[in-house]
C-alpha cells in the first residue's frame, strides 16, 4: 500500500508531466521519443494543441466562470448578487477614472489585484473614501 507522500509525488508528477506536453504543444517544439510514450505527456500534448497559447493561462478560468454566471442569471436560475460596499469615493469621477485605467492594464478585472492597483491610483492622486454608516447618520 502506497503512503500519502508517495501519492501526492505521483500527482505531481502527473501534472508536471501534462504541464510538459502543453509547453510543448505550444512553443512547437517536438517532443523526443520517450516522452511521448508517457500517457499524461500525451493528453497535456494533445490539449495544449487544442486550447493554443490559452491553456495554461490562469485567467481563462475567471472568464469561463463569468460567462457561466451570466448564462445562469440570464436563465433566471440564479439570482444577480448585490454587493453593496461599504465605503464610498469622495471624487467619484477620479474613482471611475481609476478603474477604467485597471481594467486597460489587467486582463481580469475586477480582480483582488485590478481593484488594489486602482484603490492605490486613486488614494495617490488625492481620492478618499467615506463610510456608508456615515451618510446614514446624518440623514
Amino acid at each position: 500500500m502506497k503512503t500519502y507522500k508517495q501519492l501526492i509525488s505521483e500527482v505531481k508528477q502527473t501534472v508536471k508531466n501534462w504541464q510538459a506536453g502543453v509547453r510543448s504543444s505550444q512553443l512547437g517544439g517536438v517532443p523526443d521519443s520517450e516522452q511521448m510514450k508517457n500517457p499524461d505527456f500525451q493528453a497535456g500534448w494533445k490539449a495544449g494543441l487544442q486550447k493554443g497559447n490559452d491553456a495554461l493561462d490562469p485567467s481563462n478560468r475567471a472568464k469561463r466562470v463569468a460567462r457561466q454566471k451570466a448564462k445562469m442569471v440570464q436563465s433566471g436560475s440564479i439570482e444577480e448578487e448585490n454587493l453593496s460596499e461599504g465605503n464610498k469615493p469622495t471624487n467619484p469621477e477620479l474613482w471611475s477614472r481609476a478603474k477604467a485605467l485597471a481594467k486597460q492594464k489587467f486582463k481580469v478585472y475586477p480582480s483582488a489585484y485590478a481593484n488594489g492597483w486602482a484603490a492605490k491610483w486613486y488614494k495617490g492622486k488625492g481620492g478618499g473614501w467615506e463610510s456608508e454608516s456615515d451618510n446614514s447618520s446624518e440623514d
